[in-house]
């Protein structure tokens, strides 16, 4: 009997072998890109800010130790004008309630390799997206701003899993600031705030940038007509009224908060509907 089981020990320690090593090379081996494995850790050295409008300029990068910088290599502590749109002179500053800047963030590892980032699936409901292992995000280092739409929260319709992409504007619209590859700065008083840039490593952060400071010029609004006519509309007596030299315009919105319509009213004209259409 005792030699029974002295022989038997082996033969269980060969059993298990291959277990544990099968188990082993399961974790290493691993290829999907939502797979939080907590040992696999990413050490920055670069992050490029890109406008995501038809100039695709590089807006600013910060390098570990120096800072940030703009594309020429000068040091700055301020984001210069974010905002990129077709038909623009140039770049142009957030404005309180304006437009808001869309900015692709690159983050390049100590070895300068890109690291891979970007959307796997978006839901068409609530267009919440499952992003890779590795995502873009920032962060106020006044989390209480009222600068810029914050907080980050999920999306109402999914509370108990939604990732936390979304952060509703003064007007109560419900926007999409991190977009995996990408960011949305909406403004929404004049002001400055410092804000860090952060690689999302699934439920945390594997590092910040230095601070840089964005900032928000009071609201402007203009009127442009064809072929050239610029047109600067003056706030009236609430948020969605102005006026200008076409008269008085008013912002209908839906349940929502989008503006959806607006009415012209001039000395002859009670309530001309313009409808906003898709492009």
């Amino acid at each position: 009997m005792r030699t029974s089981r002295s022989h038997s020990r082996p033969g269980r320690a060969w059993l298990f072998l291959p277990i544990l090593a099968l188990a082993v090379t399961a974790c290493d081996s691993s290829s999907d890109p939502l797979a939080p494995d907590d040992n696999d850790h990413a050490d920055g050295e670069r992050v490029e800010l890109l406008t995501r409008g038809p100039a695709s300029v590089l807006l600013a990068v910060w390098i570990d130790g120096e800072g940030w910088q703009d594309a020429d290599g000068n040091a700055i502590t301020e984001l210069p004008n974010p905002i990129d749109r077709e038909g623009e002179n140039g770049l142009q500053p957030l404005r309180a309630g304006g437009a808001n800047a869309s900015l692709t963030v690159r983050f390049f590892g100590r070895d300068g390799e890109v690291i891979e980032m970007g959307t796997v699936s978006r839901d068409p409901e609530t267009r919440s997206r499952e992003c890779t292992a590795y995502n873009a995000r920032y962060r106020p280092t006044d989390t209480s701003t009222p600068v810029l739409a914050w907080p980050n929260i999920q999306h109402p319709d999914e509370v108990d899993t939604g990732p936390f992409q979304f952060a509703r504007r003064a007007t109560g619209q419900l926007v999409g600031i991190f977009h995996c590859d990408h960011i949305h700065f909406y403004p929404e008083q004049a002001g400055s705030v410092p804000v860090q840039f952060r690689l999302w490593h699934v439920d945390h952060s594997d590092m910040d940038t230095d601070p840089i400071t964005v900032v928000v010029e009071e609201g402007e609004l203009v009127a442009l007509r064809r072929p050239s006519a610029r047109m600067t509309l003056r706030p009236g007596d609430d948020v969605d009224t102005f006026t200008g030299p076409l008269g008085q315009l008013v912002f209908l919105r839906d349940e929502s908060g989008e503006v959806r319509e607006i009415s012209l009213r001039q000395a002859r004209v009670h309530d001309l509907r313009f409808h906003r259409t898709e492009p």
